[in-house]
């Protein structure tokens, strides 16, 4: 950080690290949520499960939200 900004490899790494962690674990709760959902019968197989995900970077005063439509079939 010699020039007064971080290090760009490895900020892209750390934002990687974090990326993978996130895109796991959302995928697995997603899973868990729709297939629990249609075997209660809420959700038919051929639904649609709006999904929105929000990014915080609570101390840069930073929020993102993220939305899409996920089709069951």
């Amino acid at each position: 950080m010699s020039d007064g900004k971080p290090d760009d490899d490895a900020l892209n790494l750390e934002i990687r690290k974090f990326l993978k962690k996130v895109g796991i674990t959302s995928q697995r709760e997603m899973e868990r949520a729709i297939y629990g959902a249609v075997e209660r019968g809420q959700l038919g197989v051929d639904g649609t499960v709006h999904a929105r995900v929000t990014l915080e970077l609570p101390e840069l005063g930073k929020t993102v939200v993220i939305e899409g439509d996920l089709a069951l079939a």
